[in-house]
């Protein structure tokens, strides 16, 4: 499966601390038909999103992504990679608006927000704030509320005011990915609970964006990330009308029980948002846009962009 399409790079400056945001942006050819910006999850990064930007752009969307602070390229050294810095995870919110603006600049048309995993926290926290910028929101992968998220949030902040921003929790990583990894752990993968796919499951076991942990910081800055999104004080809501569409496998161990990803879906409805709708894929897993029946998925969320519903 091969879509012929140029990946362009180029870096922008943070709003919040002028880190050097890694930037990708694939143009179809001929007139757009609109915008994709994906917004990435924990330990990811922008290339592992190509084949799927290509995709799109075969079928006529302009689609960017940027490296999260602390991922990817959007590193002031490779020690950095799970440290989010001083702006934490509400720079990491503004960074995905210094995107859009770069974006909206260089091209017109619909915008459409996705995000998957983290990324899925971070884009309804950017909504909570900006979603009169944005036209349609995709909520891909989204982790359960986790209540002890506070607890764990002080504990993080006690370990940074120790000087341990730096330090790395790999036990803590590996501990949770244990715990999701439990049905699937037969087939030989340390993180098989992310999909089926066996080649995409090699490709993140060999790739050393991908094979770090989060620092002190960065666990401290996801939990408040997870608190401040799925809290709906402060929400705004100045576009109503925005269309939400919340995507997930129903293997994903990442999204707990089904009551636990409707509770995700009922909380946009109770921030005033009055198209929410969500589908399930039946025996995918947490990545369903890399699982092996990927297309399903692709196909589906084209047909999402070519409908205001």
């Amino acid at each position: 499966m091969k879509f012929i399409s140029t990946i362009h790079t180029l870096s922008l400056k943070a709003s919040a601390d002028d880190l050097d945001l890694a930037l990708a942006y694939v143009v179809p050819e001929g007139n757009p038909k609109g915008l994709v910006q994906f917004v990435h999850g924990m330990c990811g990064h922008k290339e592992r999103f190509y084949p799927f930007m290509k995709y799109l752009a075969s079928h006529g969307y302009v689609c960017v992504i940027h490296d999260h602070r602390g991922h990817g390229a959007s590193v002031k050294s490779p020690e950095d990679l799970g440290y989010m810095y001083d702006g934490g995870w509400k720079a990491m919110v503004e960074d995905i608006e210094v995107v859009r603006k770069w974006a909206h600049e260089q091209f017109s048309g619909e915008t459409t927000l996705l995000g998957h995993s983290m990324g899925s926290l971070a884009v309804r926290s950017y909504a909570k704030r900006h979603d009169a910028e944005i036209d349609r929101l995709i909520v891909c992968g989204t982790p359960k509320d986790n209540r002890a998220a506070g607890l764990g949030k002080v504990l993080f902040r006690f370990i940074e005011c120790l000087g341990g921003g730096h330090w790395h929790m790999g036990f803590i990583q590996n501990f949770s990915s244990s715990i999701f990894n439990r049905h699937f752990r037969h087939e030989g993968y340390a993180n098989a609970w992310a999909c089926s796919d066996k080649k995409s499951l090699e490709e993140y076991k060999n790739d050393p964006l991908c094979q770090f942990s989060f620092t002190a910081n960065g666990f401290a800055n996801f939990l408040a990330l997870m608190q401040d999104c799925f809290n709906t004080r402060g929400w705004t809501c100045a576009n109503p009308e925005m269309p939400v569409h919340f995507l997930s496998g129903g293997d994903d161990p990442c999204m707990g029980r089904p009551k636990d990803f409707q509770h995700a879906v009922n909380l946009m409805k109770s921030a005033g948002y009055q198209k929410v709708s969500s589908c399930v894929f039946p025996q995918m897993r947490h990545e369903i846009l890399n699982e092996t029946d990927k297309l399903i998925v692709w196909n589906y969320i084209l047909q999402i962009l070519s409908t205001r519903k």
